[in-house]
């Protein structure tokens, strides 16, 4: 089932650093919080930053 839709512009390439994954986890935490959703877990998190490196090739 899909819980939600989002629209984002995304880069094609991402430096794999430190810096760039605090930052991407900054960002779905400001996403949850601004639509009213419950926060995602650390292994939650690191689990949509590594498929988003999977399907980035």
């Amino acid at each position: 089932p899909k819980m939600f839709k989002v629209k984002a512009h995304l880069d094609t390439e991402v430096d794999n650093t430190d810096d760039n994954l605090k930052q991407g986890a900054c960002v779905m935490s400001k996403f949850c919080a601004d639509q009213g959703l419950r926060h995602v877990s650390n292994d939650g998190v690191a689990r949509v930053l590594e498929y988003s490196m999977e399907v980035t090739g």
